[in-house]
């Protein structure tokens, strides 16, 4: 769906219609399958009210596109697991009051899967991962939702929420429905769920637009969410980009995204490839570029230092983005 859409019952339906699964493996679930066994039995060892080490996975089973998110994160060192399956996330914010997040329940004599901490994890390691946010910007289950991302100024930019399906019980479609509804009918009780999620956005938009990031399995839904007349207005967004949610603040033109000049963002054969400046073309300029920055169209351009000063000056595009790939 276009950036700018509104968000609603007919943007939703199409967004459903279009659902294709996410990248993953067989081999990821079986790995993670693995994993969680030996750490469900650590589980079992370590709580004397614990009989049985054997897991209860979730009823719809483990899927690929959650299982490889998961297993991201890990392998990056953004979540760390220890063999009772208590997970810290070392990159991000600390959390407060301190302790770790369970993987598993006690569920009778046995353990459970907490499913919900699968997923979110592997969302906020695709911020870091996919999406280049900065560890020390992001607070995980923060507050009604299950992380929260900060402007440079300390604002909140971002708000993730992850659901184990799209659809059905506990959703994401439910939750987009129950918003919908109750920002048309001012007389909604908010004292669920998703009602004090829609009080904490209501809230957070005081301050200006906040990006929503909805993910569920073979899910990633971009919205911007701001108030109009004290409702909570929602339209589709471009990926929660670090660059995006950081320029995207009410009272600022839109910037587009720069990084330093590499090669790899232009054309073969183009002007910016052949290490020149595109801004200001062959012709008129014979300095080297020092950025790659997106145009109005999108389209990657180089800069050398003085376009570079004239833009950002200009507020058209972001500086150099410094995070480290």
């Amino acid at each position: 769906m276009h950036e700018g859409t509104a968000v609603d019952e007919d943007w939703l339906a199409g967004v459903l219609s279009e659902q294709m699964p996410q990248s993953g493996t067989a081999e990821s679930v079986e790995r993670l399958r693995v994993l969680l066994s030996g750490w469900a039995q650590g589980f079992a060892e370590r709580r004397a009210d614990v009989l049985s080490g054997t897991m209860a996975e979730p009823r719809r089973g483990l899927h690929a596109d959650e299982a490889s998110s998961f297993l991201r994160a890990i392998d990056a060192g953004v979540a760390v697991v220890d063999d009772a399956g208590f997970v810290n996330l070392p990159t991000v914010r600390a959390k407060n009051p301190t302790g770790r997040y369970a993987l598993f329940s006690k569920l009778g004599g046995g353990v459970s899967l907490n499913l919900e901490y699968v997923i979110q994890v592997g969302a906020v390691a695709e911020l870091i991962l996919d999406h280049e946010w900065p560890g020390e910007r992001l607070d995980f289950e923060r507050d009604e939702f299950d992380a929260l991302g900060y402007r440079s100024d300390g604002s909140v930019g971002l708000a993730v929420e992850a659901k184990a399906r799209a659809t059905g019980s506990d959703s994401l479609d439910g939750l987009l429905r129950f918003w919908f509804r109750a920002e048309r009918e001012p007389d909604t009780r908010l004292n669920n769920n998703a009602g004090r999620k829609l009080a904490e956005l209501r809230r957070l938009c005081l301050s200006g637009p906040v990006h929503l990031w909805l993910v569920a399995d073979s899910t990633r839904w971009s919205v911007l969410a701001s108030l109009e007349a004290g409702r909570v207005v929602l339209e589709a967004a471009p990926q929660p980009t670090w660059d995006v949610v950081e320029y995207h603040k009410s009272g600022r033109p839109r910037m587009n995204p720069s990084r330093p000049y590499e090669r790899a963002y232009h054309g073969p054969g183009s002007v910016a490839a052949q290490g020149r400046c595109s801004q200001h073309g062959v012709d008129s300029c014979e300095e080297e570029p020092v950025v790659s920055f997106q145009d109005r169209h999108g389209r990657w351009q180089s800069g050398c230092q003085r376009a570079l000063t004239e833009l950002t000056a200009r507020g058209e595009i972001t500086p150099p983005n410094p995070i480290s790939r």
